[in-house]
This record gives C-alpha cells, structure tokens and sequence, in this order.
C-alpha cells in the first residue's frame, strides 16, 4: 500500500532503493515562503475531495479521456505565478470552467496564497516536479525526493497531496515510470500541445490568433489540453476558446472527471459485453475486426506521446 505523501512500501514489482530516506530529507534549497491564506475548513475540504476523487483513477499513465464524450480537460503547468495566475483564474471563474494546474513546489513556496486561489476557484492541484527538472534525468531516490518535496508543499496549503503527476517536458522512460508508480502518482500526459510557451511575454495578437487556431483545429473528445500558468496571450484567447467549444456541445472538466467518465464509461461496457452469448462476443469481436475499430476496452495509446530513454 503507498501514500502520496508518505511512501509506506513500495510494490513488489519495483524496489526503490534508498526511496524512503530520500522521501524523509529536504536537500532541496530553503526558500522564503510567501504570504498564504489560513488553512481554512473550505480548502480543506475541497482538497480532501479532490484527492478522494483522484484515488479512484486505475491507471498507471494517461494521455486522454472516453473519446466517446464530448468532454476535454484543460490543465496548466509551470506555475503559480504572482500577476498572471490570477487574472487565468478571473477568466476560468468567469466562464465557470475548472483546470486542473501541475505546479511547481519552489513556486508554491513563493505564493502559496495562489495555489489556494486555485482550489477555491474549483480547480484541481497536480503534481510538476518540486524543481521542474527532467525525471529521466534522475535516479529512483531522487524522483522520489522531487515528488514527495512537492507534495509536502502542496499539502502545507492545501491540506492534501497531489496523486496527478506531470513530468516536466512530458519526458518519462520506463524506469522513470515504475518509480512514479511505486510513489503512488498517476502520470498525466496530453494530447493536444499548442505551444503557448512560444511567446511568453507582452500578448501578441498573431499569436493568440495561432493558438486558437492550433486549439480548434486538435479539438476531439477526450482531449487533455497543454498550456501553461503565466502565459498571457492564453488568458487573452481563453474566452472565445471556451465559448467556440461549448458552442460544439463541448463539456470542460478537470482531468480527474475526464479520466472518472471512462473509466465509468469502459465498466459499462464491459459489463454488456460480459452479457452477451459467446457467439455474440465472437461475432461483434469479427465486425470489429473487419472495420479496423479498437475494441471497446483498449489501452491508452501512451506510445503517441511516451519519450522512451
């Protein structure tokens, strides 16, 4: 059994030595923490939630939802970021949208009043790294280290740690990824990046035009969105993207309820497959044989966006 804030053991399938020492100790540098809110009944409850909903996720690594519904997830990594977080989240409370954000734990400790924000807003905290360095850079105790430092940051001011984990640059190998794993972190990955990192300065109208553009054009359901905390010209396109994506019949969750409605959506149908006469399986198992279509439980297709080392 593991915790995400404490590893108790680790699975029989991988032995992380020197996993627990690493987990105990804060080698990492001292930084003066910002101003925070006090850890009120609300936060807390509201983290508590979200930690409880995001325990029911089964899978190991994920890039996309039920390509069945039209739901999409918008997540943004790199932050918080004094100035800018909070003119992202007047723009998502402004269109009752909630994101799911993978911070960054030394960027938490600088404004930890922000990550708040974010789960007063209605969003969702996810695990980037105390650090933002590369996982596949690093040895077992040490990914342990970069995952447990950012957590112990994310609970001090939420009350919760994280269980959505993105690695930085979307950089993962196996190793890497038995490691989150024995740390008890699902490992979040995306299908749709439109680079907004590209222009992180003053707001540039051709880029914001760009950027919806690459945004409509990948559109699908079950996407996992990739932009990024502190980049103004996705505020400024954020609006009219919600509004064209609504207009589609869209609905925009938090990765947690994308990844929850397949795995509701996958039981259902196992359990009418599992209903049906041998002849019948057989027989729908040949159909979709001969159309070329994925069969209705299928894995996820991680060999789209895994960088193996």
């Amino acid at each position: 059994m593991q915790a995400r804030g404490l590893l108790i053991a680790a699975p029989a399938f991988i032995l992380l030595s020197g996993c627990a020492p690493a987990c105990q100790t804060s080698p990492l540098q001292t930084i003066r923490p910002g101003p925070s809110y006090p850890l009120t009944a609300a936060i807390r409850e509201k983290a508590r939630a979200d930690y409880l909903a995001s325990e029911q996720i089964r899978a190991g690594i994920v890039t996309e939802g039920s390509t069945q519904k039209k739901m999409i997830a918008l997540s943004f990594d790199d932050g918080p970021h004094p100035g800018r977080t909070e003119p992202l989240l007047r723009a998502l409370s402004h269109a009752h949208v909630h994101a799911t954000f993978f911070v960054i734990g030394k960027m938490v400790v600088r404004a930890p009043y922000l990550i708040q924000d974010e789960i007063k807003q209605g969003s969702e905290v996810g695990n980037h790294t105390y650090n933002h360095i590369h996982v596949t850079s690093l040895t077992d105790s040490q990914i342990a280290t970069e995952i447990f430092e950012d957590n112990d940051v994310i609970r001090r001011y939420t009350g919760e740690p994280a269980v959505l984990f993105r690695p930085p640059g979307g950089r993962v190998s196996w190793g890497a990824y038995r490691a989150l794993r024995a740390c008890g972190m699902v490992t979040t990955l995306w299908t749709d990046d439109p680079k907004d990192y590209v222009n992180p300065g003053k707001p540039d109208p051709a880029q914001q035009k760009l950027l919806l553009e690459r945004l409509m054009k990948h559109l699908h359901p079950g996407g996992i969105i990739l932009l990024h905390d502190g980049i103004l010209d996705t505020v400024a396109i954020l609006p009219e993207f919600i509004r064209r994506v609504r207009a589609q019949g869209y609905q925009i969750v938090t990765v947690t309820q994308l990844l929850l409605a397949k795995q509701r959506a996958e039981s259902h149908s196992a359990l009418l497959a599992s209903e049906q006469p041998p002849r019948e399986q057989a027989m729908l198992q040949r159909v979709e044989r001969s159309l070329g279509s994925a069969p209705a439980i299928r894995v996820a297709p991680i060999h789209r966006r895994l960088k193996l080392t």
